[in-house]
């Protein structure tokens, strides 16, 4: 599949059942990184197409990593190709979208846009749980106060959607949970360890939605980031942002995180699980992971 934009082409082959991103192009790659974001945003408002060419490709890697996150939950009628394509129509969204003005950064303004179109796509093809109607337009109503909200603010803020959709808190994450549900986004079977054999169940036996469903929900992330440094130390909060990809910076290895902070693999591991611990016990995130 090929993706043309001005100024080069993006190149999406399958090698060992794996997407392989190959870039034609015309612009030195030297030229090209995620670090420019802001510059190639400015420069773009301004009127040169050649610089959304420019932030595309700088964040490809961006969309990658959302793709290859959700791509094992493919069903019939939905490709990988599929994914990449809602992944930069998300990408683009948030170049035309964003407000430099805003205290928030590109990577993590575009991190809400591509996973929304990604799931959106997902949801639309995929979806088999059906949901009365009048829920599924609370969730319609929800989602579109989410996108304001992000436009208005920069990030998703639950005070402000809850007073426009005249509910509490309360019905507003149970109304979440219930389109998280409906995503089909993870479960208590997903693995987060190197040696494919830890399952999130084994840490948290008597939860029923998974650390990971959490972060992938955009409804609950932004509060979980905003919870980690007031309740964790700063390695456990490190661990978790880099093993769950809270940065939008890639998802890293036990292995990866143990090299850098001088530690074990098994250190990282234990370091993880109290962290994880740590967050079931916070009263705001409580209804988050237990079904009451």
């Amino acid at each position: 599949m090929i993706y043309k934009f001005y100024g080069f082409t993006i190149i999406l082959k399958r090698s060992n059942n794996k997407m392989i991103y190959r870039y034609k192009n015309v612009i030195r790659p030297e030229e090209i990184s995620f670090k420019n974001n802001e510059k190639y945003i400015a420069e773009y408002h301004d009127g040169d197409t050649l610089a959304l060419s420019k932030l595309i490709k700088a964040n490809g890697k961006l969309v990658q990593s959302f793709v290859n996150r959700y791509s094992r939950y493919l069903g019939p009628g939905l490709s990988e190709e599929d994914l990449v394509q809602a992944g930069y129509v998300g990408l683009i969204k948030a170049a035309k979208r964003y407000d430099s003005d805003r205290d928030t950064k590109f990577s993590t303004y575009a991190c809400w846009w591509i996973r929304k179109e990604i799931l959106s796509e997902k949801d639309r093809i995929n979806s088999t749980i059906r949901v009365p109607e009048r829920k599924s337009a609370a969730i319609r109503s929800i989602n579109a106060l989410q996108s304001q909200s992000v436009e208005l603010f920069g990030e998703v803020n639950v005070d402000w959607i809850c007073q426009k959709a005249e509910i509490d808190e309360k019905e507003y994450y149970r109304l979440s949970q219930v389109n998280q549900e409906k995503l089909r986004i993870m479960s208590l079977n997903h693995l987060i360890s190197d040696n494919g054999e830890d399952q999130l169940a084994d840490i948290l036996p008597d939860t029923r939605q998974s650390l990971q469903a959490i972060v992938d929900n955009d409804f609950l992330r932004e509060d979980l980031h905003k919870q980690l440094h007031h309740r964790l130390t700063e390695r456990e909060a490190k661990v978790i942002i880099e093993r769950f990809d809270l940065d939008c910076q890639g998802q890293r290895t036990l292995q990866e995180i143990g090299q850098e902070m001088g530690v074990t693999k098994e250190r990282i591991r234990q370091i993880e699980k109290q962290a994880i611990n740590k967050l079931r016990d916070i009263v705001g995130l409580r209804d988050y992971f237990l079904n009451n």
